[in-house]
């Protein structure tokens, strides 16, 4: 392609993440002009963040004041029909891959002898994976020029279903720009560097009572007064509460709940560490802000981020998902020396937006 390049970005939900990646990629290369399309201005599953693109002129919301995992499958077929299948633009960026409306879309995009590329996180690992499925669904990669992901792991799964073209890494990527001094100065009601923070949805497979379990070992061996703040909400809470009163830990475990994201920043920056040891997690993108505020992160070797954003004894630890052990003596190390582990060059390159820019840049090439 030569000249301005026309960009069209999809999304169920557009947050200040989606805002930050594609306003980035305009900067870093003028020749691209890109819009974003979104279904709602709501997700029930990322309800803490706003959604951002209500003043932005270059982005268009299908549904006002609706929740985006609640649409059916015809109005989001007519939300892509109206602002997506004959849109003025050149390539696509498509996510959500496996919905049907999404699928039909590439179709018609490819008939139409536009560019189109897929957008997303999936990893091999995230699940047990079954080959009839798999099979099934390379089918619904077939339509792609190539793909945008997150990282390593991403881009060999989108290979192994047969994505052809090229596969760039850099999606998962925040605007370190916006995180100022004053977004980083200590909370009133939390002592800096006296707490652990975990920042997920409460379900299974966010793994929080192995955090609980492997906090209760390391209370039991430091008799520091150390805290673990748990923000999020989920249906995982109430067992959660339980388990800390089991072990003797209710008093230092402290469920802080929902907040929105703005308000995590400060307690990310204050504290001791970062921990999330999901079973499953395609990236983790907590883990970018941590790394940015100048936290260490402990992880599990199912976080997608930990291949590029996380190297053991330099800004955190990786551990196994079920090594209560490694994970309390992790604890234990950056307690001991807290400012042991961050770089001076702590955020990676591979964390921002401007490799997300790149990224669009070298598959709009």
């Amino acid at each position: 392609m030569s000249g301005a390049i026309r960009a069209l970005f999809s999304w169920e939900f557009v947050g200040p993440h989606h805002l930050a990646r594609v306003r980035r990629c305009g900067e870093r290369c003028p020749r691209i002009q890109a819009t974003i399309f979104a279904l709602a201005d709501k997700s029930s599953v990322y309800s803490f963040y706003e959604t951002g693109g209500d003043t932005d002129p270059n982005v268009t919301v299908a549904y006002r004041s609706v929740i985006a995992e609640e649409l059916g499958f015809w109005k989001r077929l007519r939300a892509y029909a109206r602002h997506v299948w004959f849109a003025n633009a050149d390539a696509y960026f498509l996510c959500h891959y496996e919905r049907p409306e999404v699928f039909l879309t590439a179709i018609i995009l490819r008939l139409r002898m536009k560019k189109v590329f897929v957008i997303g996180d999936s990893k091999f690992d995230d699940y047990q994976r079954h080959v009839f499925r798999e099979a099934a669904k390379a089918i619904f990669y077939l339509p792609y020029n190539g793909a945008l992901v997150s990282g390593a792991r991403s881009a060999s799964y989108l290979r192994f279903l047969g994505v052809r073209g090229r596969i760039e890494v850099g999606y998962d990527t925040i605007d370190s720009r916006r995180i100022t001094k004053r977004d980083l100065s200590p909370r009133e009601n939390v002592k800096p560097k006296s707490y652990f923070i975990v920042v997920n949805r409460l379900v299974k497979r966010k793994n929080t009572e192995s955090v609980i379990s492997a906090f209760a070992a390391f209370c039991k061996e430091n008799s520091a007064p150390i805290e673990l703040l748990i923000v999020g909400e989920g249906p995982e809470g109430a067992a959660l509460r339980e388990l800390a009163d089991q072990l003797g830990v209710a008093d230092r475990v402290r469920f802080c709940g929902a907040i929105p994201n703005e308000q995590v920043l400060p307690l990310l920056a204050d504290a001791l560490a970062l921990v999330l040891v999901s079973s499953s997690e395609q990236w983790g993108l907590v883990i970018n802000e941590a790394i940015a505020c100048g936290v260490p992160v402990i992880v599990s070797d199912a976080v997608g981020a930990r291949d590029s954003l996380v190297r053991n004894f330099v800004n955190g630890f990786v551990v196994e998902v079920d090594n209560l052990q490694g994970l309390s003596r992790a604890m234990a190390e950056i307690w001991r020396d807290p400012g042991r582990l961050i770089s001076p060059e702590h955020l990676s390159r591979a964390a921002t937006v401007d490799c997300f820019a790149d990224a669009v840049d070298r598959l709009l090439t």
